[in-house]
């Protein structure tokens, strides 16, 4: 699965549209539809911002990987247990 399917995937479990997802991390919105529609790799602040962020840093391992880490918190949209943030 590439890096933009799975950045997808997590704004769908998130409830997120890409204008969202852009406000929340205080990034450019064509920037981050390059980003989402695989158009354009990512930049390291927009990683950065993305691992920090409250409703995202649970995916962090799986959007850079493919691989969970459930026992550290780190899951893919499919096995989160936590409730969307919006």
């Amino acid at each position: 699965m590439s890096f933009d399917t799975r950045l997808r995937a997590i704004i769908q479990e998130e409830r997120y549209s890409n204008q969202q997802l852009a406000n929340a991390l205080r990034f450019n919105l064509s920037a981050t539809a390059n980003y989402v529609t695989g158009q354009k790799e990512p930049c390291c602040q927009f990683l950065m911002q993305f691992s920090q962020h409250d409703c995202f840093k649970k995916y962090t391992i799986w959007l850079l990987t493919g691989n969970v880490e459930p026992r550290s918190g780190q899951v893919c949209p499919v096995f989160s247990t936590q409730e969307p943030c919006v």
